[in-house]
């Protein structure tokens, strides 16, 4: 049977920047992927052994519990706690789910509804497939802007382009010149990005913002999504000099220039939080995650950080571990 069968609690996707403590007292950075009541799974540095007993510190509170299962950078564990505490984690994460970090923003205002059990508002197979491949309303909104300028076409023209349609995203923004010296550069950056980032990453290599042992991974995404005009997504770990980590989300969008092919990318690089240290340490380098290419005919799960599951029409890239 698989882990999900046996689950008796929806998981809700839900970043959330943390620590968690280990039984040899020794404290680390974590971030959530996902939680239920009844358990939660982690991006850690330093995952626990199997069956060791684990508690954790984040914006929802401390969570106690066991390690259950570990996956590439990071474990999932249970979260042991009376009925009443299960009940209030239940409704906390009911309100976080239809918060702008989860990407709800169509539910702003508005009394947040049980998602336990699901929601009972269905979505159209489209939404609701866009929300699985596209976890940040950046991602989503840069997407959806692009694919309606292409109007049928591979790609549209960079010169088409109007940032006032996109002025409430524009701080996720980058424009990527393909070619010349660097392969690919920052034309363009957003002010959010430059300010995790602590550097003006204009007329430098994007690639220059990762580690070094993911360049080779970066680079062939890049050259797949401008040579076959096919977006991409890929989930990005930052990290700062002292090991702290932050989860975000990477989108690339194939663009003409003057009818070149091959010439430009438009991407959105956006953080799923924007822990109380953001402002403050600048992360040092970026980590490539599990990366996808959006193909309008065919869809494949594939699930970050975890194993991957290959599947006609998709390339899979293996990204650098933290």
């Amino acid at each position: 049977m698989k882990h999900q069968e046996r689950r008796k609690h929806q998981r809700v996707k839900v970043a959330l920047s943390g620590r968690y403590m280990l039984q040899n007292r020794q404290e680390y950075s974590c971030q959530t992927l996902n939680m239920s009541p009844g358990g939660a799974a982690l991006i850690a540095e330093t995952p626990p052994s199997a069956g060791e007993r684990v508690v954790a510190y984040a914006d929802i509170g401390r969570l106690e519990g066991n390690c259950v299962r570990l996956f590439d950078n990071g474990f999932a564990m249970t979260i042991a706690g009376t009925i009443r505490r299960r009940d209030k984690l239940a409704s906390q994460l009911t309100g976080l789910a239809h918060t702008n970090a989860l990407g709800h923003s169509e539910d702003r205002g508005h009394a947040p509804r049980s998602i336990f059990p699901a929601p009972s508002r269905p979505e159209t197979a489209r939404r609701a497939r866009e929300q699985e491949i596209m976890k940040h309303p950046s991602s989503r909104a840069l997407y959806a802007y692009w694919n309606t300028l292409r109007a049928g076409r591979a790609s549209p023209e960079r010169g088409e382009l109007d940032p006032g349609a996109i002025r409430t995203i524009l701080g996720d923004v980058m424009i990527l010149e393909v070619g010349g010296p660097h392969r690919y550069a920052v034309r363009l950056a957003g002010t959010r990005i430059c300010s995790l980032m602590g550097r003006e990453l204009r007329q430098r290599a994007f690639v220059e913002a990762f580690a070094p042992g993911d360049w080779p991974e970066l680079y062939a995404l890049l050259d797949s999504v401008t040579a076959s005009a096919t977006p991409a997504i890929a989930n990005v770990i930052g990290e700062t000099e002292d090991r702290r980590l932050l989860g975000l989300e990477l989108l690339l969008l194939p663009l003409r220039h003057h009818g070149r092919t091959e010439a430009r990318a438009l991407c959105s690089l956006a953080a799923h939080t924007r822990p109380y240290w953001a402002t403050l340490i600048p992360l040092a380098r970026l980590r490539l995650g599990s990366a996808r290419f959006e193909n309008s005919e065919t869809a494949a799960n594939i699930p970050a950080f975890g194993g991957y599951r290959p599947s006609p029409n998709l390339r899979v890239l293996e990204g650098g571990r933290i």
